[in-house]
């Protein structure tokens, strides 16, 4: 399959689209592509996160938002589990070819479909890069680095291939962690010290066999609450944040807890017409409706599937 995938790498006008808010790991792996193969744009619906505005300033990555479609003549889809995470532009997108890792995905009437449930997604494209015979360079490294760092959890869901892949660039491009750890590090400024602030007033908890659920609203910067939450002592964190009428919903646990957040977002997007995805440790939920609603169903889910664990 991966010989197939560098074939079509190698001819046509091609956009390698990647996700909504777009992470260091899409970022880095789109970025990867259009560096070791010819006529690449790289697209982005509505934007890209702000960890990964940091990345491409360093790199020199060009990320063209909301592109006009008529333009390419094959279409990849990088790191982006669900179509909705595409807007309006996964409507128009004719036989996309999707490099995934996330552990469920809803595409359809895919041309070709790769996936690998990999830490992270820039795993996948370094095995592309390999087998195509790219000749790594300090750039194309550093996007490689920083979207495993952060989507392993700074290496907490790292398996041993991880580790080997990272060191391997490390060595070939002679990139110290130090650089890569301060590429992907960030202070939060006023307005998300506020939101998370917010989000601890908003807090409510609740406790099922020994593991603690926190869930709160808020207004944007869920992704760190979730984060936080954990970091406070949660074992599990839900926030939902509300968009006009669409809603967000993030959940993230911590390696003790037994159920797979990834899979379980799955199976609320399809019970409610939504779209839910990830990984066990971090998941996301996302369409039109009611956040607290929402992140409530969310919370029940969690607490229903940790209720019938059984304790030893």
């Amino acid at each position: 399959m991966l010989d197939k995938i560098i074939n079509e790498l190698r001819s046509g006008k091609k956009l390698v689209l990647i996700h909504s808010n777009a992470d260091p790991d899409a970022v880095g792996s789109a970025y990867a592509l259009a560096q070791a193969f010819p006529d690449i744009t790289i697209g982005v619906y509505e934007g890209i996160s702000k960890s990964s505005k940091k990345l491409i300033n360093k790199i020199g990555a060009e990320v063209v938002v909301n592109p006009d479609l008529n333009d390419f003549e094959k279409f990849f889809v990088v790191d982006t589990s669900t179509p909705s995470l595409l807007g309006n532009l996964a409507n128009d997108i004719k036989k996309p070819i999707i490099i995934d890792h996330h552990a469920k995905t809803s595409w359809e009437n895919a041309k070709m479909y790769y996936h690998d449930e990999k830490p992270s997604c820039a795993e996948i494209i370094y095995e592309i890069l390999k087998k195509a015979n790219f000749k790594m360079n300090r750039n194309v490294g550093f996007g490689i680095l920083a979207g495993i760092i952060t989507d392993t959890g700074r290496f907490r869901r790292a398996d041993v291939e991880t580790l080997k892949i990272f060191t391997s660039i490390m060595e070939e491009t002679k990139i110290t962690m130090d650089e890569v750890l301060s590429l992907v590090e960030e202070k939060p400024d006023k307005s998300e010290k506020i939101a998370l602030l917010k989000a601890g007033q908003r807090l409510k908890y609740g406790v099922v066999n020994n593991f603690v659920i926190a869930y709160s609203m808020i207004g944007a910067f869920e992704g760190s609450a979730s984060r936080a939450l954990t970091s406070l002592g949660a074992d599990v964190a839900v926030i939902g944040r509300q968009k006009n009428n669409e809603f967000v919903v993030i959940a993230r646990s911590k390696n003790s807890v037994p159920v797979h957040l990834g899979e379980m977002m799955d199976e609320i997007g399809r019970e409610t017409g939504n779209s839910g995805g990830g990984h066990k440790g971090a998941a996301g939920l996302n369409g039109a409706g009611d956040a607290e609603a929402m992140m409530n169903i969310c919370v029940q889910k969690v607490k229903e599937k940790l209720r019938n664990i059984k304790q030893h």
